[in-house]
């Protein structure tokens, strides 16, 4: 027998959007004003002792609902408690325990209210929300916390003026009291953020966890909180430290050796073969004056970190591999050192290249339906060119950071797209044959979703896009010059 929600007493947390969500949620559905106890109560310092008269004047036939509240006194064994925060990261959102507490469907802006606030813009890409709809959260949560116009601007000189980066961390101190203002205009830019005043800090990223078991004992003095999973957040509650421990954790923060897995889950390698020719040659001109190896060898190694690498018998297994075969094939399979060569051998029917990685440099794919980053060593990136006017680069790649089955699939299937396969096309352009109206917000969001990645760049694994990275987030693909 389910519950008489005539006998709930609804509690409400610290105010963002989703809390008024609940709210609007509780009203619209039976629940009187009188069973709903709402102070306004800010968000990250919401304590249960703040509706400490309203819970002595409960009747034993009514059950407490505390929601997002911190539990800091005495309470009746038959309260529910509604939170996805610290302990409670993995289970739902707090909107979506109310609903089904309530048992009733969230609507699609609930829906959004409820990603939002558990995994923030990741999730609401999750379920494909276009840019006006993440716009539309975002600008609501602010303004819900109390962010005001004056609060916009110190967040953007904050970023202009107090931003820096400091061992793959990128660190802005805030002039704000807020700090969703400075997190929302470095969302995609920085994979993780630290964020600190002179009372408070919130961190943001793959660290997280890390900095979870660090400060455990902060946890569970409750002076700090984490949630939104592994790319989530750690924060030290407003006011609980002084200036100078804050100061310190965030020292320790920047100083902090990232945890690293030497085990080898998986080894991947992706190969692309592709054509190429010379140019600027003229009309009629002989296969060997289009596809010139000398040609395409010289301009790949002007400037660059591109070298040569020629095969030798430096190592036993390279002896084994070369003499099983014939002199003619591997004039074919080898770009021959000197030593090797005869004068059978064409030096320009096959080059071998090797890209030259610079340390810290990794392989980095940002999936659309998932909060983290898959960060995978780079053993080596090769390039064979041949004089038929072919060529193959591929890349070999070291995974010592994702251990299950899903992530190495995961990997295989979105770490090689480099290009859109399709778009995802409304139906009626499908079936009817008229012209196509899918708007460019939607025109990705199915295919990144099932088919390649949100984002993919070689670089800084905490910074997605900088001058040194080779980047792709296929958005230059809603424009349809760049394809045609």
């Amino acid at each position: 027998m389910g519950l008489d929600k005539n006998t709930l007493v609804f509690f409400l947390g610290g105010y963002d959007a989703e809390m008024v969500t609940i709210k609007n949620i509780l009203l619209a559905n039976g629940i009187t004003k009188e069973n709903i106890q709402d102070k306004e109560l800010q968000w990250g310092t919401a304590k249960l002792s703040e509706y400490k008269e309203e819970l002595s004047k409960l009747s034993r036939e009514q059950i407490p609902v505390f929601i997002e509240l911190n539990l800091d006194v005495a309470y009746q064994l038959s309260a529910i408690i509604i939170d996805h925060h610290n302990e409670k990261e993995n289970t739902p959102s707090s909107i979506e325990q109310i609903a089904e507490l309530l048992s009733i469907k969230l609507n699609r802006w609930q829906q959004l209210i409820a990603a939002n606030d558990k995994g923030f813009i990741p999730a609401m890409e999750r379920i494909c929300a276009t840019e006006n709809e993440i716009k539309k959260v975002r600008d609501t949560d602010r303004r819900v916390q109390g962010v005001t116009e004056e609060e916009e601007k110190l967040a953007e000189k904050s970023i202009e003026k107090n931003k820096k980066e400091i061992n793959g961390i990128v660190i802005v101190k805030s002039l704000a009291e807020k700090f969703s203002p400075i997190t929302d205009r470095m969302y995609g830019k920085v994979q993780n953020l630290l964020v600190y005043s002179d009372n408070q800090l919130t961190f943001y990223g793959s660290r997280k966890n890390q900095l979870v078991k660090k400060y455990k004992n902060l946890i569970e003095n409750n002076t700090a909180y984490y949630g939104g999973g592994d790319n989530g957040f750690f924060g030290i509650g407003r006011g609980k430290l002084s200036k100078e421990e804050i100061l310190t954790i965030k020292d320790e923060i920047i100083n902090m050796e990232p945890e690293t897995n030497e085990k080898l889950y998986s080894h991947h390698i992706f190969i692309f073969p592709f054509k190429w020719r010379k140019w600027d040659v003229k009309p009629g001109a002989s296969l060997k004056d289009k596809f010139d190896v000398k040609y395409f060898r010289d301009e790949l190694l002007r400037n660059t970190n591109w070298k040569r690498n020629f095969f030798n018998l430096e190592f036993c297994d390279r002896y084994n591999e070369y003499n099983y075969f014939y002199n003619y094939v591997r004039e074919i399979l080898y770009d021959l050192g000197e030593e090797l060569q005869t004068h059978d051998i064409d030096e320009d029917l096959i080059n071998h290249f090797e890209y030259k990685i610079e340390k810290g440099i990794t392989y980095n794919i940002k999936l659309y339906n998932e909060e983290k980053t898959y960060n995978l060593g780079i053993d080596s990136i090769l390039l064979n060119v041949y004089s038929t006017g072919t060529a193959v680069l591929s890349l070999h790649l070291r995974n010592h950071n994702h251990p299950t089955k899903e992530d190495v699939l995961k990997i295989n299937k979105f770490g090689r797209r480099f290009y859109v396969p399709f778009f995802d096309l409304e139906p009626d352009s499908i079936f009817t044959g008229a012209n196509d109206a899918t708007s460019k917000d939607k025109l990705l969001c199915a295919t990144k979703k099932f088919e390649i990645p949100a984002k993919i760049w070689i670089g800084n694994s905490d910074l997605e896009k900088d001058d040194k990275s080779l980047y792709e987030d296929f958005e230059k693909y809603k424009d349809k010059n760049n394809y045609k």
